[in-house]
């Protein structure tokens, strides 16, 4: 039987009710009135007893609260800490893959119009685009710490867009002041046109072709004609020393182009853009209203506005920041090698197949081939017939299955 001095002892009040087990009057009463029972070891008592709160030792109520106060703490931590890991992984794969880390370049900012608190994103720009020309071995007047500099833009068109307008205003300025003499522009100026523009090619998008840069700036050179390298897929390959000489004699250029997004393992838009006298496109696409006003109309920083199209442009130089930084030069040489290495295997491959054709020279990455007759099939009238029904069909059959 438990009795009252044993349960004060841990701060419980006990009235004790000794009543026979069958008296059903009583244990109603029990139950209607509230209460614990406890049944005696002769089974002919039923004890009674209230857990009052307020007798529990002082002590003992605080380390109560103590453990529960530190126990809900871990949970609301552990809780946040997952919550936080959870949502960082899913978010950052959703904007590397659909977005493109657009979400990314918005939460940090961007250069609108050369305002002050955009400084960084412009600094972080001239920073990274130095950093790249000097990979790729540009001589030093296309980069910041010579007289040139670069800017991201969003494609190669609206690259070759600004450079065009530059070359245009800086021949109408020499109009009239220097007189073309050359044969191969004769045609040109006789119908009262004049070339300004010249647009080299390293590495087309078909064929991967590669145009002699050195050559045609001479060409150029006696025409004041501006000459501007696309070297939007192919370039990149260029950081490799063993395909450097691909763009010898960009030092006569006035502007070179690459585009990251396509073979740096940038996600769109980002395109490299480099020209040797920054003045020139910025005296083609300035505008200077009074609310657009800053430190860089007196050229003491730069303004990416007067280098684009645009007035204001995403902070695109946060992603080639981060390729640079967590790749670095050696991995990315690396990475480029091995593409060029696989494709060097393909092109064997096929070389050994008599069904196979190449159509173009294999230059970096890109293999060109066309199949020649269909399968166990050697008559000539069904490779002259047939051969392009059946690329076109192997074309479709290997964009369908997204396979390779």
């Amino acid at each position: 039987m438990l009795v009252e001095r044993d349960l004060n002892l841990i701060g419980m009040k006990v009235d004790l009710v000794a009543k026979e087990k069958n008296d059903a009057g009583f244990v109603k009463n029990m139950s209607e009135n509230g209460g614990l029972f406890v049944r005696s070891s002769n089974a002919h008592a039923l004890a009674r007893f209230h857990i009052h709160q307020s007798h529990q030792p002082p002590r003992l109520r605080e380390r109560h609260h103590t453990i529960f106060i530190f126990i809900f703490i871990i949970i609301v931590v552990v809780a946040v800490v997952v919550t936080v890991v959870v949502a960082t992984a899913l978010n950052f794969n959703f904007i590397q893959k659909e977005m493109g880390l657009s979400s990314l370049e918005r939460y940090c900012g961007n250069r609108a119009r050369g305002r002050e608190k955009e400084r960084a994103a412009t600094e972080l720009e001239c920073i990274v685009m130095d950093w790249l020309g000097e990979m790729l071995m540009l001589p030093k007047s296309f980069l910041f710490k010579g007289n040139g500099g670069g800017v991201l833009q969003g494609t190669t068109c609206e690259a070759i867009l600004c450079t065009l307008a530059a070359a245009r205003d800086q021949m109408l300025n020499r109009c009239g002041s220097e007189k073309m003499e050359k044969d191969a522009v004769h045609a040109d100026v006789e119908a009262g046109l004049v070339p300004f523009f010249l647009c080299a090619t390293v590495g087309t998008t078909s064929t991967n072709a590669i145009d002699p840069i050195g050559p045609l700036c001479e060409v150029a050179k006696d025409f004041n004609i501006w000459v501007h390298v696309d070297a939007a897929y192919a370039g990149s390959a260029c950081i490799c020393p063993e395909f450097r000489h691909f763009i010898d004699g960009i030092e006569g250029t006035n502007s070179f182009t690459l585009t990251a997004h396509k073979w740096f393992l940038t996600t769109l838009d980002c395109c490299c853009l480099w020209v040797k006298d920054p003045r020139a496109l910025i005296k083609s696409l300035s505008t200077n209203p009074e609310f657009l006003r800053n430190k860089a109309t007196s050229k003491l920083v730069v303004d990416y506005k007067d280098w684009q199209i645009t007035l204001s442009g995403r902070f695109r130089a946060i992603k080639l920041w981060l390729v640079l930084r967590s790749y670095g030069m050696a991995n990315l040489r690396n990475f480029l090698r091995s593409l060029i290495k696989m494709a060097k295997l393909f092109e064997e491959l096929l070389r050994n197949d008599n069904r196979f054709e190449f159509v173009a020279p294999r230059n970096f990455a890109l293999v060109c081939f066309r199949v020649l007759r269909w399968p166990n099939d050697n008559s000539v009238a069904n490779q002259v017939e047939c051969a392009n029904e059946l690329n076109k069909k192997l074309l479709e059959s290997i964009n369908g299955s997204g396979n390779v």
